[in-house]
């Protein structure tokens, strides 16, 4: 004849089930806050990297600035070779090209308003 142990096994049997919900709340909860504290990370890095860009477009802008004007000082103080020598002079904003003879050629304007 068998024992009777029904009501230790029912207990047992809840016990194991009860361990078996926390383990896989637990495992359920670790995950979620994994899967955010990624989400979060990324977040950040998007905008670190958007910011960083955003950097680099204004000292880039910045150099566009600074190669106009030098590439327009070039262009006013540079002699072709086989044209009439010229004379240049500079002042703020502007550099001005004058003839040999001393008659007004050519202005070259540092800035960009009208």
């Amino acid at each position: 004849m068998k024992p009777n142990l029904q009501p230790t096994d029912r207990k047992f049997q809840r016990r194991q089930r009860a361990i078996a919900l926390i383990t896989v709340l637990s495992v359920l909860a670790i995950m979620t806050i994994m899967a955010v504290a990624m989400l979060t990370l990324s977040m950040n890095e998007t905008k670190s990297a958007n910011k960083y860009a955003d950097g680099e477009r204004a000292s880039a802008l910045a150099d566009t600035a600074v190669s106009l004007v030098m590439g327009q000082i070039w262009d006013a103080t540079t002699q072709a070779p086989g044209t009439p020598r010229t004379i240049w002079a500079s002042q703020p904003g502007a550099i001005r090209e004058y003839a040999m003879s001393g008659a007004f050629q050519n202005g070259y304007k540092l800035y960009s308003t009208d």
